[in-house]
Parts: C-alpha cells; sequence; structure tokens
C-alpha cells in the first residue's frame, strides 16, 4: 500500500492486528500498535479486547498486562470488557490476588462487573485457596442484582466440600433449584470431588449412593470421580461395586478408570477383581 503512495487507515489496521491476534502471531502486535500510534490511529475497543485475549490465551500475561496500561490511557476504549479479558486471563493462571486488584480499580472507575467477570474471578480464588473472598464476591454479585450462572454455583459447591463445609454446598444446590438452575451431574461432580478430595470418602458415598438408589441420572464423569478417590483411598472393593453398576447403567468407564480400580484392588489384595477388570478393559479396548 505504501509503495503505491496510500496509507492505512484504522479499519486496515484493526484488520491487521485482528489477523495477527488469530493467527497467534503475538510478537509483531506491539509493532502494528505503535506504528498506528505514530501515524494517529487507534484501535476500536472489539479490537483492544481480541488482542488482550490473545495475549492471555498464550500465557503471555506481561505483554498483556504491557498493554492494557496503554488502553488504560484510553477512558473511551477502556470498558468493561477489556478489564474482563484481562481478569479472566489473570485468574486462569493463578494471578488471583492481581486480578482481584484490577477488579476492583475496574469498579472504581465506574465500570460495572459482570456474571462473566464474577465467574472468572471467583473460580480464580476458589483455586488459589481463598475461599471466603470468593464466597464474599458471591454475596456481592446478589447486592448489586447480577445472578450468578450455573458454572459459578459449581464453583462454590465444589469448594464448600473441600472446605469442609458440605451443609453449605448442600444450601447452594437448593438456591440453584429455587433461581431455576438445573442441578446436574456437573454439580453433583463437583460436590462428591469436593467430599472425596478433603478426605471425606464416607461422606461422598453415602451420597453417590443415594443418588444412585434414587435414579439421578448421573454422567460417566461422575462415576470416574467417584471410583477415582475410592481407589486411592484403600475403598478398592467399593470402587469395583461402583465400576459393574456403571457399566449395567449403560455408562462406559474409560481406560483411565479400569487402570485405576485395577491398581486400587491389587494393591489391597483382591487380585482376581483385578484380573476380572482388566480383562474387561482389554476385551473393550
Amino acid at each position: 500500500m505504501r509503495i503505491q503512495g496510500i496509507q492505512p487507515l484504522t479499519i486496515t489496521y484493526n484488520t491487521m492486528l485482528n489477523i495477527l491476534a488469530k493467527s497467534k502471531q503475538t510478537g509483531l502486535i506491539f509493532t502494528v500498535i505503535d506504528q498506528m500510534f505514530a501515524e494517529g490511529h487507534y484501535p476500536n475497543e472489539y479490537t483492544f479486547v481480541i488482542l488482550l485475549d490473545a495475549f492471555g490465551k498464550a500465557k503471555q500475561l506481561d505483554e498483556m498486562k504491557s498493554l492494557f496500561a496503554k488502553i488504560r490511557k484510553m477512558p473511551s476504549i477502556t470498558t468493561a470488557a477489556t478489564y474482563t479479558v484481562v481478569i479472566t486471563a489473570l485468574s486462569r493462571y493463578g494471578k488471583a490476588y492481581e486480578a482481584l486488584l484490577y477488579f476492583e480499580e475496574m469498579k472504581e472507575r465506574g465500570l460495572l462487573p459482570d456474571v462473566r467477570t464474577y465467574n472468572s474471578l471467583i473460580h480464580g480464588l476458589q483455586k488459589a485457596g481463598r475461599f471466603e473472598d470468593a464466597f464474599c464476591l458471591f454475596e456481592e454479585m446478589d447486592r448489586i442484582g447480577c445472578s450468578p450462572n450455573a458454572m459459578i454455583y459449581h464453583t462454590l459447591i465444589y469448594g464448600c466440600g473441600r472446605t469442609g463445609k458440605p451443609e453449605h454446598a448442600e444450601i447452594l444446590m437448593l438456591e440453584m433449584e429455587a433461581r431455576g438452575l438445573v442441578v446436574d451431574w456437573v454439580a453433583y461432580k463437583c460436590l462428591l470431588a469436593g467430599y472425596a478430595g478433603s478426605g471425606r470418602t464416607t461422606r461422598a458415598c453415602q451420597l453417590f449412593s443415594k443418588l444412585v438408589q434414587d435414579g439421578v441420572h448421573l454422567h460417566a464423569e461422575t462415576f470416574k470421580v467417584m471410583l477415582k478417590h475410592l481407589s486411592e483411598s484403600n475403598c478398592a472393593q467399593e470402587a469395583f461395586n461402583y465400576l459393574q453398576k456403571m457399566t449395567h447403567l449403560g455408562l462406559d468407564p474409560d481406560s483411565w478408570t479400569y487402570r485405576s480400580v485395577s491398581h486400587g484392588l491389587r494393591k489391597e489384595g483382591f487380585i482376581k477383581d483385578a484380573d476380572k477388570v482388566e480383562t474387561e478393559a482389554v476385551c473393550k479396548f
């Protein structure tokens, strides 16, 4: 274009940046942006969101924050959407404290977080072991009239199980129903994983047995969670029984599940049952 004497327009630069981001050529992004700024052109909000997201997904968090520092100097482009992309990336990669700082700054600038912002931050805080902070944000959502979605409930249910608050987890499941959200196999999986992962295997088994007896539709992944923890908790015979129940219900265990149950059985001396599991796995795979 320049050879022909045609100067690039803002839309030309925006298109070029979009292509670089989508093709993951993040190394060239700052070169193009600096050239744009030098010529008095500026990317629009949509382009900045795509660029920030590209850096985040590439785990180039320093580059993402550097770009965001440029954006924050332009109030018309600094929006809830740009903050949410940054908060999401930081939360995903274990930077919950930084994400929380950006979240507070976002509100100070009068920008309202939405359910996506809360979802990312609550998930990041729970992963970082900051469950109380995560729950405070959940309560804040109600105060500002932002309805939590099922993903947020799943995160909190899992966190309740891990932090030894089973009653609270089950209250959250009742709240889900009251809000018209479906308490599906994902919610049960999160609750069971929380119990089992915190060493409360007996309670996990009691709940799981009740779900099976009540005929609640349980996905194969829900069984997988239970079989994993039972096999690792010297409860291999229970794992073997649930594996049989799983196949009886028409749910297909994967090869990892067969190996996990077989290993637990052998470790506890149930050799014949382990042989049976391995034979079934060979026939299937």
